[in-house]
């Protein structure tokens, strides 16, 4: 996750393709969320902490999640979020921390699971096709 302040906007770029998130969204989910665990020594989940998707008509972000809206325009084509900042806000580093707080205690955990869902799901859909005949 990268953050970046220009002029009245701020960016963040995360580590995942706008590609890899439509696609876990599609086929697993449950992978785009970060729930609480109910205990040290369970791996049974709880209540859901924070999730991220991608929608390029609606930008959200919140102490729950983060709804992308835009790509690098690179071959990556990485998950951006355009914020902007008010006019009059003293400092912008300050302001930003505030808004994305959430984000950052819960992005870099996604960035480093979802590419093993994405993995796990396309062998699991070469597979599923492998299983298809067609007469």
């Amino acid at each position: 996750m990268k953050i970046k302040i220009s002029g009245n906007a701020f960016v963040i770029t995360s580590d995942l393709s706008v590609e890899d998130i439509l696609f876990v969204a599609k086929n697993a989910p449950d992978k785009l969320k970060v729930r609480e665990k109910v205990s040290k020594d369970s791996d049974e989940v709880g209540n859901e902490l924070f999730a991220i998707s991608y929608n390029e008509a609606h930008a959200s972000i919140t102490g729950f999640g983060i709804a992308f809206n835009g790509k690098t325009r690179d071959e990556k084509g990485l998950a951006t979020f355009t914020g902007t900042i008010p006019a009059g806000v003293a400092n912008a580093k300050e302001f930003v921390a505030d808004k994305i707080s959430a984000v950052a205690a819960y992005l870099p955990e996604l960035e480093k699971s979802v590419p093993k869902a994405v993995k796990e799901q396309k062998e699991a859909r070469e597979k599923l096709l492998e299983s298809i005949t067609e007469e």
